[in-house]
């Protein structure tokens, strides 16, 4: 049956709820937003629309008199006053400072008429008071910097700029405490903190409080409560050192000769012997690109020669202590009788390619990993070394203390950690970069005790969200990945075979892929072979509804889809058997400002559910509310996977935030990934074969040989799979790896025409309550205004609220100064990207998010995306005495 009709024949697909959701509040009450309002400078403004309004209506009128005057009796002097008068009043529609102008002085002897002095008068109180603006704006800024001043010194921002950005916060806060005029750039970043603490909520942001919730319909009511009452309301966030220094420190102690001289030694875990070859993934700890990809991560072939399999065997004899290079050297030495010289040549050749790995033991997946790696360098023969590891051990408790510190105090705490950082790497030998400035991260666990959520609160918009979900498999990112596993295990193992190394199966995924070249995910996931005739219907199916659905928005202000829209798009088929559909969705509730006033939901982002998303909130042993997680995610997801073990899937490759508590008992360490000695449950990288699923379908699934068991390796957190390493994503696919790629203006522009220069507006799209995508306008670079030369302040908020104004943005909106597309296409600089393609929030009436856009929206390539700020700060609830704050809801809905 063809793949169209085969979607419409199927039954519709039932999804429940999951048992928990997630709120995230952000840190900054909207109502602190308003002392940045510039009251004086909009009502400037506003006059000066009115004046102008006033002139451009009298300007037709006014110009065919003259016109007529022009054309009567009259000497050549009078007809050029004339002349000159018209063509001031013509270019008024594109005025600046440097086109206004009164009439002559002169022109007065030439007998002009009443209206036109009258005009000339009126141009008069135009230009004064475009004057009066350029006052009001000081009169504003001054306001406004004693607001900045106050909300410095009162709220947690100030600690959040300073632990993210130390010399930043440095140069606001000796020019706040001493009442200067910050420095522009400056007092832009500093006022986008605020702006994107009262906007924003992230899961790992400073500035951003979670509360875990269940999802409780109202017979579930009156039952014991997850966390008792003498719960404390807030849990201290955790705090730890930039993850990024520790690495330095430990890929300096990896590669550098004289450093591993006293390094225990392992062999890469992924690593398989074939007719004389030894095939093994290189992982290089502390090599990581900008994507996160770790771009040491490649694959090696080394000829097995003797003495090569004999040092691998040496190392797999366990031995105590264990064994370092030198040690290896002696041995290798002895058992073959070659000189000393010869085996340390051999062995730094192995350790140079990769296949012998230097053991630290501390896992960077650890908020103790400087005080895990203190004492490894501490126990080193080297001065250098118990140096570096005296200076290391100081970071910790200074870093404990800065979390719980003033302000003040926090600021001296991590100069300090700055000074024991750089004398770590003087006693390394390693050069400091220059103004070393620590970053510490916060990571928020739970600010909040858990609260029940009403299940009916989100049960009418189910209909629409099950509809979304259905359809959500022609966007799943890891479905290629899944069926190029299945194809080449078919062509390296056969239906019925069985591969008994998973990194022989992997080399037989990367295809041609040359051995010696880094493997990135773009590289190895873009389609290095034609795609097969699945993946071509489904991308065909993805077009079309995509287009669909574009043309149902595009140039209109609301579309609201049919429900009957999404039938012909359902394809449970897409799944392969066994993998559960779970999709968690982030949104908040809003108005619907255009109909009835009822209530909607306002999609954020579609994520990965499986509990993904609120995996690393999950503590066993601390607050009520983390305990309740772990202990259901302990038993819910398992039933996600049937029959299968879930087990974890460990590492944190560079992202310095996703630091999370292990769930299940098993675990599957990443190859070449530090992991403590004696970690619990550790499955053996040998013990693991991998089959076609038994149960039908294109999946290839992992057994221990031990027990004869399916596993299944979970992959927990919120990050998006195109940023984890290539191997990682290999071995998600073995799991329940369902990762929608839900980007609706990316699909939308991806059907515009590339080389049309106007602007594409699309409408908002709803679903029966359900907002699937805001209102959206794509702008050409080169439409946007730009600053220009001779202009004052005052003339460019004018003309920036008028462009606004004429292009019909709501007040109130988010700006994305470039999409991720056009920055790769771009000749920008790597150092562009964080700012690049994160929006920012502006109101068009507020100067302070005009400068704003100056600052972070000037780029001249590609198309600038303006996106509605649905719901507004004004529809955000509030109970009588409260402030009203940015409010997100994760719900996940899965199917059975």
């Amino acid at each position: 049956m063809p793949l169209e009709a085969r979607a419409r024949a199927a039954e519709p697909i039932a999804f429940s709820f999951a048992p928990f959701a997630m709120v995230r509040t952000a840190g900054l009450p909207f109502d602190d937003l308003q002392g940045f309002q510039t009251a004086r400078t909009l009502a400037a403004a506003r006059n000066c629309d009115t004046l102008l309004a006033q002139l451009l209506h009298e300007r037709r009128s006014l110009c065919d008199r003259i016109h007529g005057l022009i054309a009567g009796e009259g000497d050549a002097a009078y007809r050029r006053a004339l002349l000159t008068a018209k063509r001031r009043i013509y270019n008024l529609k594109t005025v600046t400072e440097g086109t206004i102008g009164l009439i002559d002085a002169t022109a007065a002897n030439f007998r002009l008429p009443a209206d036109l002095r009258h005009w000339n008068r009126s141009v008069g109180v135009y230009a004064s008071n475009r004057i009066e603006g350029q006052q009001a704006i000081k009169h504003d800024l001054e306001d406004i910097r004693a607001h900045l001043s106050r909300l410095w010194d009162t709220t947690d921002i100030s600690r959040g700029v300073l632990f993210a950005q130390p010399k930043l916060y440095h140069s606001a806060e000796q020019a706040i405490a001493k009442s200067l005029d910050l420095d522009r750039k400056v007092e832009a970043a500093i006022i986008a903190y605020f702006f994107r603490a009262a906007t924003k909520t992230s899961p790992f942001s400073t500035f951003t409080s979670v509360t875990i919730g269940r999802l409780i319909d109202h017979a579930q009511r009156g039952g014991s409560p997850i966390a008792p009452e003498s719960a404390p309301a807030s849990l201290r966030s955790r705090v730890f050192f930039n993850a990024a220094f520790v690495r330095k420190v430990a890929n300096l102690l990896t590669v550098t000769p004289n450093c591993r001289e006293h390094l225990p030694l392992m062999v890469g875990e992924a690593s398989y012997s074939d007719g004389g070859f030894i095939h093994f993934l290189a992982h290089s700890m502390g090599v990581a690109g900008s994507n996160g990809a770790d771009e040491g991560e490649i694959l090696r072939t080394l000829k097995e020669t003797p003495p090569v399999r004999l040092a691998i065997d040496l190392l797999h004899v366990p031995r105590v202590p264990r064994m370092t290079a030198r040690d290896l050297c002696l041995e290798l030495a002895r058992q073959t009788g070659a000189a000393p010289a010869r085996a340390r040549v051999l062995v730094d050749g192995l350790l140079d390619c990769g296949l012998l790995v230097p053991r630290l033991d501390f896992s960077a997946n650890d908020f103790r990993a400087v005080d895990r790696l203190a004492t490894h360098l501490g126990s080193l023969p080297s001065v250098a070394h118990r140096e570096a590891g005296d200076n290391l051990a100081q970071i910790q408790p200074l870093v404990d203390q800065a979390g719980e510190s003033s302000v003040d105090r926090s600021a001296q705490l991590i100069g300090a950690v700055g000074a024991a950082a750089s004398a770590t790497l003087a006693a390394l030998n390693a050069a400091a970069p220059e103004g070393l400035d620590p970053i510490l991260m916060r990571h928020n666990v739970v600010r909040k005790a858990t609260v029940d959520l009403d299940l009916a609160t989100f049960d009418s918009f189910k209909p629409a969200l099950s509809r979304l979900a259905s359809i959500l498999p022609l966007f799943d990112a890891e479905a290629p990945i899944r069926t190029r596993v299945y194809h080449a295990f078919a062509r390296r193992f056969g239906v019925q075979g069985e591969c008994t190394n998973i990194l022989e199966l992997f080399e037989a995924f990367c295809g041609e892929a040359p051995p010696h070249n880094g493997l990135s995910g773009e590289e190895l996931f873009a389609g290095r072979r034609k795609d097969g005739d699945e993946e071509q219907s489904v991308a065909k199916l993805r077009t079309t509804l995509m287009r669909a659905m574009r043309a149902q928005c595009y140039g209109q202000s609301l579309a609201e889809l049919p429900s009957s829209f999404w039938a012909e798009f359902q394809r449970p088929s897409l799944l392969p058997l066994g993998l559960p559909l779970c999709v968690t969705f982030a949104g908040q509730l809003g108005p619907n400002d255009r109909d009835n006033g009822q209530q909607q939901f306002v999609l954020n982002k579609v994520l990965p559910g499986s509990g993904m998303p609120v995996a690393h909130y999950a503590a066993e042993g601390e607050a009520p509310a983390q305990q309740w997680l772990y202990q259901t995610l302990g038993t819910w997801l398992p039933s996600l996977v049937g029959d299968a073990e879930p087990v974890d899937l460990i590492g944190t490759f560079a992202f310095d935030g996703l630091i999370r508590p292990r769930l299940f008992p098993s675990a599957l360490a990443y190859p070449g990934e530090p992991i403590e000695p004696h970690a619990r449950g550790l499955i053996d990288w040998s013990d693991l074969s991998a089959k076609i699923d038994a149960q039908g379908g294109s999946k290839v699934v992992l057994t221990r040989k031990s027990t004869g068991r399916r596993i299944s390796p979970i992959h927990l957190g919120t990050l998006g799979t195109l940023h984890l390493p290539p191997f990682y994503r290999f071995l998600k696919c073995f799991g329940p790896a369902f990762a929608p790629d839900w980007s609706v203006i990316d699909y939308f522009e991806a059907l515009a025409d590339s080389d049309a220069k106007e602007v594409r507006h699309y409408g908002r799209v709803v679903d029966e309550g359900v907002v699937i995508s805001r209102e959206t306008w794509c702008v050409p670079s080169e439409m946007v205004p730009r600053y220009g030369a001779g202009e004052n302040e005052f003339e460019f908020y004018l003309r920036l609220r008028r462009w606004a104004g004429d292009m019909g943005f709501p007040r109130h909106v988010y700006v994305t100064p470039m999409r991720t597309h056009d920055y790769l296409k771009s000749d920008l600089p790597a150092q562009s990207f964080r700012r690049a393609h994160k929006p920012f929030f502006v109101d068009w009436d507020g100067l302070i998010s005009h400068r704003l856009f100056r600052r972070f929206a000037s780029h001249d390539q590609g198309a600038l995306t303006i996106t509605e700020a649905h719901p507004t700060y004004l529809q955000t609830p509030r109970t009588a005495g409260e402030s009203s704050y940015a409010v997100e809801h994760m719900i996940e809905l899965n199917a059975r």
